[in-house]
């Protein structure tokens, strides 16, 4: 099922929270941890691949591979206050050559109506290696996301880290 993420607001200042994800203001983003992917890899994106060859990242031997989805594909949405719109998206994804692992998928919006007040967005995700009860998996470990305003051309920044992985898990017994 794509459904994206379930975002629930749990801690806010290192507090239970008493308010929802989407009443904190300031830049939120959501997708970073799978919904970006998901969308790219979707069939109903109609994605354009093209490689471009191959780099290091961190070290790693990666090929890249640029990304193009059309806006009447997407279903990406950028919203401030009460506007919000859909927009086309490109970017890049650095594939580790050997593992076929995506180690950094990097994201900007395209066709951005000039009547929206955003100019620019873009974002950014790294993946690494996360052990979770002695396995390994990887996982998103730092995100970057970047709106800026048409208007006064200010650009809020969101850098956002993944940390605290674990397994979660219980035993349950039924009573009769």
């Amino acid at each position: 099922v794509d459904r994206g993420e379930d975002i629930k607001l749990k801690l806010k200042n290192g507090r239970a929270a008493n308010t929802t994800f989407e009443e904190v203001g300031g830049l939120t983003s959501t997708g970073q941890f799978a919904g970006q992917l998901s969308a790219i890899f979707s069939p109903e994106s109609k994605t354009q691949f093209t490689e471009k060859g191959s780099t290091t990242f961190y070290g790693q031997p990666c090929l890249v591979f640029e990304y193009r989805v059309e806006t009447r594909n997407s279903r990406q949405q950028i919203k401030i206050g009460n506007a919000q719109v859909i927009t086309g998206y490109q970017g890049r994804l650095y594939i580790h050559q050997e593992s076929k692992q995506i180690l950094r998928m990097e994201q900007e919006s395209i066709e951005i109506p000039y009547t929206f007040p955003i100019l620019d967005a873009t974002s950014s995700v790294d993946f690494g290696w996360v052990n979770i009860a002695g396995r390994d998996y990887l996982l998103p470990v730092n995100a970057q996301v970047s709106l800026t305003s048409r208007e006064d051309r200010f650009t809020a920044l969101n850098c956002i880290s993944f940390n605290k992985y674990n397994k979660f898990d219980t035993d349950v017994k039924l009573l009769d």
